[in-house]
């Protein structure tokens, strides 16, 4: 019974969590690319909670339907669908929350894929470390493997971020 309980616990923490994270990282997105506009906490907290009904229902069936043209691109076309499904949440959440084009969602959908699969990943590693204190230096190495793929790809998310500045001013 009082296990019962601790689970439930965590599971409503454990939404709890994604949700900051996931407001943070559609923030983040907000300010980091240029076709992507948030109308404030109000349309943040929007954005999330269509992105989650979006993900949860239309998501896995434009996968399924795309799948063929998915295997064809070797899984680039996924960017696409994600980037799509941005957009039909951004089209639900009306003013509140709003991308330019296909370009602009699916470099969203990237900023945020990124900013969200880190937290999480943080969150497992402090974890990890903090239950196991007895042999430390394997969670030493796997943290120091796992922050320099961090610094890796967000440093390319930032450089694509850029190049992708420089373009839309000079068009």
């Amino acid at each position: 019974m009082a296990s019962e309980v601790i689970v439930e616990r965590e599971r409503r923490h454990g939404l709890f969590f994604r949700f900051l994270v996931n407001s943070a990282a559609v923030f983040l997105a907000a300010q980091l690319i240029p076709g992507v506009h948030v109308d404030g906490f109000v349309g943040v907290v929007l954005a999330v909670i269509l992105l989650a009904i979006v993900n949860t229902f239309v998501r896995p069936v434009l996968l399924f339907l795309t799948l063929p043209l998915t295997v064809l691109t070797l899984g680039l076309f996924l960017l696409v669908v994600n980037g799509l499904t941005l957009m039909l949440a951004a089209w639900l959440a009306g003013s509140a929350f709003d991308i330019d084009g296909i370009g602009a969602a699916m470099l969203a959908w990237l900023a945020w894929s990124v900013a969200v699969t880190n937290a999480a990943e943080n969150v497992a590693l402090f974890v990890a470390i903090s239950s196991t204190p007895s042999e430390p230096w394997p969670l030493v190495a796997a943290a120091a493997h796992y922050w320099a793929g961090f610094v890796v790809l967000s440093c390319l998310v930032f450089c694509v971020v850029g190049v992708v500045r420089r373009i839309a001013r000079a068009v």
